[in-house]
């Protein structure tokens, strides 16, 4: 009984007798006395959904990520930490750019905007006893490396960028599409004080 493995090409196969070529390609076959090297292939994942993460290049050093880990939390997030989290003074920066607050990192996290649950998600972000919103705040604290209720940050309100954004829109006989919108995002810089 013969044994075919479908794996190998048929090029492979063919210098063991288990394939037919026509003489046009039997040149290109190693002659019976060169060592046919068996070639390394990858496993073959069948009927996998493909995951683009996994194809990351992992020998490209990445810029390193110090703080804390701030994992999303849907509308269903835990009510004892938002409860907990409204009792702060919410600070508006009024649009001055240059304006900043001062004080002990207290915690950070997403959840509906003012914590109403008819708005769309936020992040906010507790420094002393003031509160402060902003998607844009989410990589700032990331990237300055606080740690809750140890470090002292200050918080800089730097302007606003334009930008346009893609969002679904109530268009057509009250089918959603997709339509691009001019708006605006606060840009923020957090620094570690101690």
């Amino acid at each position: 009984m013969i044994r075919v493995d479908f794996d190998k090409p048929t090029y492979l196969r063919a210098s063991l007798g288990l394939a037919i070529l026509s003489p046009r390609s039997q040149h290109l076959l190693p002659g019976a006395d060169d060592e046919v090297a068996e070639p390394t292939l990858e496993p073959v994942v069948i009927n996998r959904l493909f995951n683009g993460r996994a194809q990351v290049n992992t020998d490209v050093q990445s810029e390193e990520i110090r703080g804390e880990l701030i994992p999303f939390k849907p509308d269903d997030s835990d009510d004892q930490e938002i409860q907990s989290s409204e009792k702060g003074v919410e600070l508006s920066f009024g649009g001055i750019a240059g304006k900043s607050v001062t004080g002990l990192y207290g915690g950070s996290g997403h959840a509906p905007y003012r914590f109403n649950k008819k708005n769309g998600p936020s992040f906010f972000l507790r420094v002393g006893e003031h509160l402060i919103w902003g998607v844009e705040l989410a990589p700032e604290i990331r990237r300055s490396g606080a740690e809750k209720g140890v470090s002292t940050i200050s918080v800089t309100f730097m302007g606003k960028e334009a930008v346009t954004v893609l969002r679904k829109a109530n268009i057509k006989n009250g089918q959603l599409e997709d339509e691009w919108v001019p708006t605006h995002k606060n840009l923020w810089e957090v620094r570690k004080l101690s």
